[in-house]
């Protein structure tokens, strides 16, 4: 009977665990899906800053020029030539 006890008991033990469980993965879910909307990039506003540098802060230590060519499709669109 002892024994018999002691599984009737675990299993409402394992039980408790379960919905506990269910319940910290809702909140979990609920909490991640807000932080993720939060710090959504869509939406960030973005403050345009302009800094203007002074002659002193100017320093030209290489100049490069990269050309990246593209050609035009039958379609109209656009594609890399380099590729």
């Amino acid at each position: 009977m002892k024994e018999a006890g002691d599984v009737s008991r675990s299993k409402e033990t394992v039980e408790t665990y379960k919905e506990n469980l269910a319940e910290l993965e809702e909140a979990f879910r609920q909490e991640s899906e807000a932080l993720a909307a939060q710090y959504d990039a869509a939406n960030i506003e973005l403050v345009p800053l302009n800094i203007r540098p002074t002659k002193q802060d100017i320093q030209v230590r290489a100049l490069v020029l990269v050309w990246m060519p593209y050609r035009e499709t039958q379609d109209g669109s656009q594609e890399p030539a380099w590729v």
